[in-house]
């Protein structure tokens, strides 16, 4: 039987901006609840105060929010973060499969970072700055669109129902735009989210997600 609080709670759920308003603390519940009313007490089939709709609607960011974090980030859920990195992208490659077996073997695999991005016109490597000429010499100076240094990533271990849960990146990246963090590059597997910074925004990415992991936001 449908109550005014499941009411509220599926017309919220339904609203990803109105969900944004009410987390942020930034949201009237009177004007909501005057905005919503008739849509209330249509589903519900009689008249309801509008305090009663501010009840629900007050309630809604609490159990959400838990439930939201409970859903997408584990307690076993780790954040590894590396410096000294740089970006490259290059008109689309030939034969880079070859190429980038030879650039691998000079790497240390359990220390070092190789990310490489095919797109359909161009091809991007993050590795680390100390590489860069290694990686222009072979991958082609004359080919090199794009080179960023000094940037850093923040991994992000997640559990084995990362890629069957929605929402999960855009809770985060969510967080990063409300501290006005930018996003340099966005990278996942399976099991883990790698997100790339310029310098400046280290700090306040690295915090940031650290709230949202460690469910104090």
């Amino acid at each position: 039987m449908a109550s005014v609080s499941s009411i509220v709670r599926d017309i919220v759920s339904q609203n990803k901006l109105l969900q944004e308003a009410m987390w942020q603390g930034i949201l009237s519940y009177a004007a909501v609840a005057e905005k919503v009313k008739e849509r209330v007490e249509k589903e519900l089939g009689s008249n309801v105060k509008e305090s009663a709709i501010i009840m629900a609607l007050r309630r809604y960011p609490e159990t959400a929010s838990k439930k939201e974090a409970k859903k997408q980030f584990e307690a076993e859920s780790e954040i590894i973060m590396k410096t000294g990195l740089a970006y490259f992208s290059f008109s689309k490659i030939p034969h880079l499969l070859e190429k980038l077996e030879k650039f691998y073997k000079r790497l240390e695999p359990d220390k070092d970072t190789l990310n490489v991005i095919q797109g359909n016109h161009e091809t991007s490597v993050i590795t680390n700055e100390k590489y860069g000429k290694a990686v222009k010499e072979l991958l082609g100076k004359n080919k090199l669109k794009t080179e960023e240094n000094d940037l850093v990533s923040i991994s992000i271990t997640l559990g084995k129902e990362f890629v069957h849960t929605p929402g999960v990146i855009f809770t985060i990246t969510r967080k990063l735009y409300w501290e006005d963090v930018n996003i340099f590059e966005l990278i996942t597997t399976a099991t883990e989210l790698n997100l790339f910074f310029q310098q400046k925004y280290a700090t306040k990415a690295y915090n940031a997600i650290y709230e949202l992991v460690s469910g104090k936001h």
